[in-house]
């Protein structure tokens, strides 16, 4: 009987199914974790160059209105129910055609949906202004060391205000509201704070970050 001078086909054994099924699955163990990382990573990013962009508002309407910045609840009833909140102001120079179209709704409480950070609902505040940036910002003598805006539960950014409302906002790699903190400080710079770091303390007073100089 000829033959075609192959031989009979070998498929994979058991075992060896089972190697490269293992190989697999450890090498999705190693890249999910990075991946996680890699998506943790470029939330935070996004959150950074909205923060960027509304430093630039900041810039705007300082130039527009004397080197004066707004309170962070407003003018009216400011240490009240403000009828605006500081990101009213600001959002007409990060989208005019956003701030045109609710400037008379309640999305004047907050900055146009594309420069808010991904990480937070909707209807959410996403920064935080510190109050003692009010006023004329050139007097303010250590901008690049204190803290303009950052990421907040509230449109202010305390750090004895509403127990903390400023925490670590970003999701960690175990699912938790801890992570890393984004700032833009007073000379317009994003600064990141790593989650381990205790830089913003309590009371208000004898945090660095915090304390907004200004000349007399």
């Amino acid at each position: 009987m000829k033959t075609n001078g192959y031989g009979p086909r070998k498929g994979f054994t058991l075992i060896e199914l089972l190697v490269v099924i293992s190989i697999i699955a450890l090498l999705i163990s190693i890249l999910m974790p990075a991946l996680r990382s890699a998506r943790l990573t470029a939330r935070q990013s996004k959150c950074a160059v909205g923060l960027k962009q509304i430093g630039i508002g900041f810039v705007l309407y300082g130039e527009d209105y004397d080197q004066y910045f707004p309170h962070p609840a407003g003018y009216k009833d400011a240490w009240k129910n403000g009828d605006t909140r500081y990101m009213w102001y600001i959002g007409r120079y990060v989208n005019n055609r956003w701030w045109g179209a609710n400037r008379t709704s309640s999305a004047r409480y907050n900055f146009p949906p594309e420069v808010k950070c991904p990480e937070r609902p909707t209807s959410a505040y996403s920064f935080g202004m510190v109050s003692g940036y009010t006023g004329h910002y050139w007097r303010v003598l250590n901008p690049s060391s204190t803290i303009l805006i950052g990421d907040a539960t509230s449109f202010f950014f305390n750090s004895n205000r509403w127990n903390g409302n400023f925490k670590y906002r970003h999701v960690d790699m175990a699912g938790n509201n801890q992570g890393n903190l984004n700032l833009l400080m007073g000379d317009m710079h994003v600064s990141t704070i790593p989650h381990h770091a205790k830089l913003i303390t309590t009371p208000f007073d004898s945090c660095k970050l915090l304390k907004v100089k200004k000349l007399k």
